[in-house]
């Protein structure tokens, strides 16, 4: 793990080398820790109108800087936890408006999945704050006493 001064001296390096004019994808290929295969690029398409589908992972940060670039621009860098982030848009392209049905599939998903992440992070931290392992190995028992009774139990059902 690097230090955070460590941490500074590979942005600005990396930084350095696009304000001299460096080419993106060159820049991407050296210092990048995505996709090896596809030049340490991470290439996603985006609906200008919605964001990143994976909202997730790109939290608030990142989708701001990334809806503020126009066609050529490069954003960054973007401190997200404890990564830098630079982008580089492409191209915009345009196409007929989605269908009304697929846009609310699309939203509901999003919407799900949003939800979901916060019901977990919630559940977890309830969990926490009020267990503690004490019991661990009276549930660990009774985990495999259960896993026995269900499984093991019909495979000597099926075997006979």
């Amino acid at each position: 793990r690097r230090s955070d001064r460590e941490f500074e001296r590979y942005r600005d390096s990396i930084q350095t080398l696009l304000d001299d004019g460096e080419p993106f994808d060159a820049v991407a290929a050296r210092f990048s820790l995505w996709g090896k295969d596809e030049g340490n690029l991470r290439v996603e398409e985006i609906d200008p109108d919605v964001g990143f589908k994976n909202t997730e992972f790109f939290g608030e940060p990142l989708q701001s800087a990334i809806t503020s670039l126009s066609e050529g621009e490069v954003a960054g860098p973007v401190r997200s936890g404890r990564s830098f982030w630079w982008f580089k848009l492409e191209e915009l392209t345009t196409g007929e408006a989605p269908d009304l049905y697929v846009v609310q599939l699309n939203i509901r998903e999003q919407l799900k999945r949003q939800l979901e992440t916060q019901a977990e992070r919630e559940y977890f931290d309830e969990l926490t704050t009020q267990g503690g392992l004490s019991g661990f190995e009276t549930m660990a028992a009774r985990l495999v006493e259960y896993a026995a009774n269900k499984y093991l139990a019909r495979e000597i059902e099926i075997g006979d």
